[in-house]
């Protein structure tokens, strides 16, 4: 499994789920939900930074998203965002 935070490519894999057909479906779903939700917050947060050209921006997702605990990732998200803009 990749590290939070570490920065991947298209079409390269990044988690593997080996259990019979049944049971690594249902592993995949979860696996895939919270992945794809954590990879389009950080894309859009990076594209958003890199759009605005040093002028600061604000998030403002907390109130779309269900929770206290979503709120919280959407924005750890957004932060790797910032920091992987950063960093190039």
């Amino acid at each position: 499994m990749v590290e939070d935070g570490t920065l991947v490519f298209s079409n390269e894999p990044v988690v593997t789920v080996r259990a019979n057909m049944i049971e690594a479906q249902f592993i995949e779903m979860a696996l895939l939900a919270n992945f794809n939700h954590a990879t389009l917050v950080t894309t859009v947060a990076k594209r958003i930074i890199t759009a605005a050209n040093g002028i600061p921006v604000m998030k403002f997702g907390a109130r779309k998203v269900r929770g206290v605990d979503s709120a919280i990732e959407a924005s750890k998200y957004a932060y790797v965002g910032d920091a992987l803009e950063q960093a190039m």
